[in-house]
């Protein structure tokens, strides 16, 4: 009786070993809290930017555009998004609840990617821009939890600066639409959500620390407002002329102004 209850217990304390031999083997592979990076910011906004990129030159192939190979920059931006999202799914290092919210993003991106990867038809632009919209809302709600699990002070600002950018591709996206004969229910309202929010973006960072938006970029910050307002207007009117070229144009401008900007901040905030 005694030899077999020894037995037992030996048997027990053998089990337990070999537990907590596995579980030192596997930690490594079993991430328990959330390790978020400024690559996982730049990454989630820039799919926010990407997705109204995408939507901008679906449009310019639909309408037989083909000058600066809108065709190529949409091959090449979906490519990029795919990689965004690998990098944030990469591991599950951004810790099992944002990982899970990233999961449910990524499926819906895949329903909008089978769209946009097939030749562009002007009756889908509707439930695409939904899609999209609702992707981004999804996208802007994951950056600012990536920004607050970054723990990287001033890093809200690289954040604002990328979202900036994205609320130029979203008024270039809407303006080709309407020039595609694309009209849509609520156009002047989004517009003017649109302005809300990126006025929203410039009077924070304008108000920022100048240890993160210096001077400089506080100039370069009313520049960008100013073009941004006549950018906005400009895709409002409802005259029926549409200049797509003028709008592309107009978008680059902006596009490069926010891009130094997002680099002056950059360089202060994650240094």
């Amino acid at each position: 009786m005694k030899h077999k209850a020894s037995g037992f217990y030996l048997n027990r304390l053998l089990n337990i070993k070999s537990l907590l031999l596995l579980s030192v083997f596997y930690w490594p592979f079993i991430p328990s809290f959330a390790a978020v990076s400024s690559e996982d910011v730049h990454n989630i906004v820039d799919i926010c930017t990407n997705l109204h990129r995408i939507k901008k030159d679906y449009v310019l192939v639909g309408m037989n555009i083909r000058f600066e190979d809108p065709a190529k920059d949409l091959q090449e931006t979906v490519k990029k998004v795919d990689s965004e999202f690998a990098s944030l799914l990469a591991g599950a290092h951004l810790g099992s609840a944002l990982t899970s919210r990233v999961e449910s993003a990524k499926k819906k991106w895949e329903a909008i990617k089978a769209i946009v990867t097939a030749p562009p038809q002007r009756e889908l632009m509707v439930d695409l821009h939904k899609s999209i919209k609702e992707l981004t809302d999804i996208c802007l709600k994951i950056t600012k939890e990536v920004v607050d699990e970054s723990h990287i002070e001033g890093e809200i600002y690289v954040a604002e600066a990328g979202e900036m950018r994205m609320e130029t591709q979203r008024v270039a996206a809407m303006y080709m639409m309407r020039a595609w004969g694309i009209e849509l229910e609520n156009y002047t309202a989004e517009l003017r959500h649109i302005l809300e929010e990126f006025e929203g973006f410039y009077h924070h960072m304008k108000k920022a620390d100048e240890r993160f938006i210096t001077k400089e970029a506080k100039v370069l910050l009313d520049e960008i407002e100013k073009d941004f307002l006549v950018f906005e207007k400009m895709a409002e009117k409802d005259n029926g002329r549409f200049v797509p070229s003028l709008a592309r144009r107009s978008a680059k401008k902006l596009l490069k102004k926010i891009e130094k900007l997002t680099q002056i901040v950059v360089e202060k905030v994650e240094k």
